[in-house]
């Protein structure tokens, strides 16, 4: 992890660098510190989620499910909860242009992609959470 790079957990540590192994679990918000050259202000950049890249703009799903021994979901988890242990929910939404393969790492992702009025289709795939982690650089 970059060194600019400040990890949010919880309320308790808000606005506290911390160690990113102690809050993964906790992660509310990954931010990137930018120093601003004409003060000691940083400004924020906020990480707009975690995503798989494949080679092609299209058919996401089936590249994962063919290259990472990916399972396909008929509809996603009614919960975060129900996500199997040691399993990443991975949502390939259709932009039209290109597919996104945006990884459900935690609740907020998860309601996110599963949110009932996004019109757009979207597929849903189960793949090794550690090799979800490491394909997103997460």
């Amino acid at each position: 992890m970059p060194n600019r790079r400040a990890i949010l957990g919880t309320s308790e540590t808000k606005g506290a660098a911390n160690n990113g192994a102690e809050c993964l679990s906790e992660l509310r918000k990954t931010v990137t510190l930018i120093p601003n050259k004409t003060s000691n202000i940083f400004a924020e950049r906020i990480t707009m989620g975690y995503y798989i890249q494949t080679n092609a703009a299209h058919n996401k799903a089936d590249y994962i499910v063919g290259h990472y021994d990916g399972e396909f979901l008929a509809k996603a988890p009614s919960s975060y909860e129900d996500i199997p242990q040691f399993k990443a929910l991975i949502a390939v939404v259709d932009n039209g242009p290109f597919e996104a393969a945006g990884f459900c790492y935690n609740k907020s992702e998860f309601e996110a992609f599963t949110n009932p009025s996004d019109p757009r289709p979207i597929q849903y795939v189960l793949i090794d959470r550690d090799l979800a982690e490491y394909l997103t650089n997460f």
